[in-house]
């Protein structure tokens, strides 16, 4: 498989440090020096992973909305130069999937870009099973394509582990499932829980992912992600599922679960899982239209935070 990048920063010194080290890998390397340049590529060339930085000289904020529009599923590093007050801050706010901060290493580039195509390919493989969802006739993904899926997001899970950052689960329940499919046809249960997939994909970012998962299930992974705005996420996706159709009644709750890096905190994916059940089995038992989150993963909960969605 060709690997492609795109080096985007007018900045030769910056630029040619990352172009060697990614071109030392293996990978096709295009660079542009303005935004145009870039957008000509993105749009030509397909690349896999962006490099850009954010300056006077170029708007890197600009190119990752860029990249969302034109490719989706292609992750954006941001690289900033060694002043940089709050790197992280700043990618986050500019909707970059990594950063990487100079003085660095050509092996720290390398390793980022490796770990940006496990990504691209977890987007790509996503993409393609949202498709599916979105075509079968009963709208449910085959449990071995959700198989693919698991070992996709085990391998997110450990890369988090690894580079250090927080990732945070959502496993979204129909409350009283039961009782509201036996009112209805398959054809309109179909639709109803399509509909609640499309409520919660337009309100996750870009760069996280849902998928349904079982029948009334869905889960949501959220890169990136402390607790705090995992919470905030499926606090407003609670909202808006029960904005759809007020008069049914339709409710969900949400399990949260989340890894935030620390001194001695391991990361499974299946203890995030298991983690994630449990809550949202906690949320509905209590009646539902809420979210139930753990404090940290892999440690006994010291506080169960419970939100509620306003009544419609």
């Amino acid at each position: 498989m060709t690997l492609r990048a795109l080096v985007a920063d007018p900045t030769e010194p910056l630029a040619g440090q990352l172009r060697d080290a990614l071109l030392s890998s293996g990978f096709e390397v295009a660079a542009a020096g303005s935004l145009d340049a870039a957008v000509d590529v993105l749009r030509t060339e397909e690349p896999q992973v962006v490099f850009t930085s954010d300056s006077e000289m170029f708007d890197g904020g600009a190119l990752c909305a860029r990249v969302r529009a034109l490719r989706p599923t292609c992750p954006v590093v941001m690289v900033f130069f060694p002043d940089a007050a709050d790197p992280e801050g700043d990618a986050r706010k500019y909707g970059a999937d990594a950063w990487i901060q100079a003085p660095f290493e050509p092996s720290a580039v390398v390793a980022l870009a490796y770990a940006m195509l496990g990504v691209h390919e977890l987007r790509a493989r996503l993409a393609e099973l949202e498709k599916e969802v979105r075509s079968a006739s009963d709208k449910q993904v085959a449990a071995s394509e959700f198989e693919v899926l698991k070992k996709l997001l085990l391998i997110e899970v450990k890369r988090s582990r690894r580079y250090r950052y927080p990732v945070s689960f959502l496993l979204i329940g129909v409350d009283a499932l039961e009782t509201r499919a036996a009112r209805l046809s398959m054809e309109k249960r179909t639709q109803l829980l399509g509909a609640v997939l499309r409520t919660i994909a337009s309100n996750v970012r870009d760069i996280d992912l849902a998928v349904p998962s079982s029948e009334g299930r869905f889960l949501v992974f959220l890169s990136h992600t402390p607790r705090e705005g995992a919470r905030v996420a499926a606090a407003r996706i609670v909202q808006k599922v029960a904005k759809m159709d007020p008069r049914s009644g339709l409710t969900i709750s949400v399990g949260l679960a989340c890894y935030q890096p620390g001194p001695g905190d391991k990361v499974s994916f299946g203890a995030l899982m298991k983690e994630a059940a449990d809550n949202l089995k906690r949320a509905q038992k209590a009646g539902g239209n809420r979210v139930e989150g753990a404090d940290r993963i892999g440690r006994r909960p010291t506080r169960v935070t419970t939100v509620r969605a306003p009544k419609v």
